[in-house]
């Protein structure tokens, strides 16, 4: 197993804590072999997760993005972003490539889960990376074993 496929599997297995009963993205910051934070999409911390607030009308006033619980996690902890390389289940959004840009964040790699994000921001988050000099990167697909012959 790489390195890649253990921290994308960290990031998946981060995911499963969200509470959202439609999309649970879960992403973790590295650097060098060390975990230094990681994130998943929820309600911030002290505040009632109340499954009301998690019907598709109501949660995107309510909910972070797990790239932003990340920074916010990471800042209020004290541990600096800077040359980090972020693993996150899904294609990031602009406002949270922003917001790794701004926290120094070196790398991005996303994994294939799906959203109902429109693309416009994905290519908006691409273009900010690309001109902040912040690599984005696909995660590899997972690969089936080779069969074993006979």
């Amino acid at each position: 197993m790489t390195w890649n496929a253990r921290w994308m599997g960290e990031a998946s297995n981060i995911a499963t804590w969200s509470k959202d009963p439609r999309t649970k993205v879960g992403a973790v910051a590295v650097k060098g072999r060390h975990r230094l934070m990681d994130g998943y999409n929820g309600i911030p911390a002290g505040v009632d997760d109340d499954p009301c607030r998690m019907v598709p009308d109501a949660k995107y006033d309510w909910t972070l993005h797990a790239e932003a619980n990340v920074v916010a996690k990471a800042a209020r902890h004290g541990v600096s972003l800077d040359g980090a390389t972020v693993y996150v289940t899904h294609k990031p959004c602009c406002q949270c490539a922003a917001l790794m840009i701004n926290a120094g964040v070196a790398r991005i790699i996303y994994g294939d889960g799906r959203t109902n994000m429109p693309d416009h921001k994905f290519e908006i988050a691409g273009i900010m990376c690309s001109e902040a000099g912040v690599s984005l990167d696909r995660a590899e697909a997972k690969r089936s074993p080779a069969p074993i012959r006979a």
